[in-house]
């Protein structure tokens, strides 16, 4: 039975929305931790407009390290990859904003 739950979440399409999900979480709490009077849009509208909207969105995205090595370690091998590949689309979006911006 144990093993059923286990590969109840192993899905390819589980792993990447929460890839993608998870790096927006991240801007939120460091939103709410730094001492910022904005709104959250008027916080990404100022991250954006100062140039650091890349790198903001390049390490938030390091959090998806976490949901992937907690799909490793429960040996949930398609919902990594699904973090993967999101991380990886983020990557091509950071180096494409670098790039054209």
């Amino acid at each position: 039975m144990a093993n059923f739950y286990r590969k109840k979440f192993d899905r390819l399409w589980i792993g990447f929305a929460l890839g993608l999900i998870v790096p927006w979480i991240a801007v939120v709490i460091f939103y709410f931790v730094s001492d910022i009077v904005f709104t959250i849009p008027d916080y990404i509208k100022h991250i954006w407009s100062n140039h650091v909207f890349t790198p903001t969105l390049s390490l938030s995205v390091i959090c998806n390290l976490l949901i992937f090595f907690i799909g490793i370690w429960t040996e949930r091998y398609q919902y990594a990859k699904g973090v993967i590949l999101a991380t990886l689309l983020y990557a091509f979006l950071v180096f494409g904003l670098k790039i054209w911006l």
